[in-house]
């Protein structure tokens, strides 16, 4: 019996190739636990963590989070500072062997979209006016 080939994406996958999704969510969900309440580096309190993304070779991830203009440089300063304390707390809470090298990125499409529906009512409103 000759075998069946499937092409690529079509949503059959290799059983490892989720492996990076998966570590990323684990990653996403303990991260946002424990900003929200493990916390003591009062510059991390209540961060939020908006997603994270993993490498297939699960060497590095990348962690989104939001956080307020005026708190952003502080913010990235704590997380720099508490880098190495954050790996080590996922090793012991995600049972890894290895833990990726955590990288930060401050996810900005939150404002994003605040400033393009701001700017959509102002539209609005322009247009409203020029009815009248």
């Amino acid at each position: 019996m000759a075998g069946v080939k499937i092409p690529h994406g079509l949503g059959f996958e290799s059983p490892g190739s989720r492996r990076p999704a998966r570590v990323a969510d684990a990653i996403q969900r303990e991260l946002s636990l424990f900003f929200l309440s493990g916390v003591k580096d009062p510059r991390l309190v209540g961060l939020v963590v908006t997603g994270a993304e993993v490498t297939k070779d699960l060497r590095r991830a990348t962690v989104y989070y939001a956080c307020e203009d005026e708190r952003a440089v502080e913010v990235s300063k704590g997380l720099g500072s508490a880098q190495g304390f954050l790996r080590s707390h996922l090793a012991g809470e995600l049972k890894m062997r290895y833990v990726p090298e955590l990288l930060f990125r401050r996810d900005l499409s939150a404002q994003r979209t605040a400033e393009i529906e701001r700017l959509l009512k102002e539209d609005d409103s322009r247009n409203e006016s020029s009815r009248s």
